[in-house]
């Protein structure tokens, strides 16, 4: 249960692989930082998941940042306290691809998830930039989600920052 609640949680956390900055949002200049927020819409990926967890998930990103995603987690661990029982969070791993029209992000996904079989399906992460191409290069900034997936993404949102040299 355990594992599939979480895959279906991480459907959800998944980042775009392409992203498009929306005009709505405006477009960051050389040398300035811009901020996104908005919604995520994700789900399960059941072909070709590479993840040593068996966890990937694709997606979309609304808003600021705007395109389809993969997530591909490295690690699922339940939190290390004596209190797991209680707390149901498990910490979590991944790598994100993001493909736009513009250059490809690759990113660096850490967060935590309530696995709990009566819970509510809540969760928080950060992605970290690390590797961007073409147009994108040289960029950095970390986004940040929070949300509830319940077999989908019921109230999931992202919030942060994109930097271009």
């Amino acid at each position: 249960m355990f594992k599939r609640n979480f895959l279906a949680f991480a459907a959800a956390l998944v980042i775009p692989a392409m992203i498009t900055l929306t005009s709505g949002s405006g477009t960051a200049t050389a040398g300035e930082c811009q901020s996104v927020t908005d919604h995520i819409s994700s789900q399960l990926l059941t072909e070709g998941c590479t993840s040593p967890v068996g966890l990937c998930t694709i997606g979309r990103f609304r808003g600021g940042l705007r395109g389809e995603f993969v997530f591909t987690a490295t690690s699922l661990n339940p939190t290390a306290n004596p209190d797991f029982a209680q707390t149901s969070v498990a910490f979590y791993t991944g790598d994100l691809f993001l493909q736009t029209r513009d250059g490809s992000l690759n990113l660096k996904d850490a967060g935590a998830f309530n696995i709990a079989l009566d819970g509510n399906g809540d969760f928080g992460s950060v992605q970290t930039i690390i590797e961007g191409t073409g147009d994108l290069v040289n960029t950095a900034g970390r986004i940040r989600t929070e949300g509830i997936f319940i077999g989908g993404c019921v109230d999931c949102r992202y919030r942060g920052e994109l930097c271009t040299p």
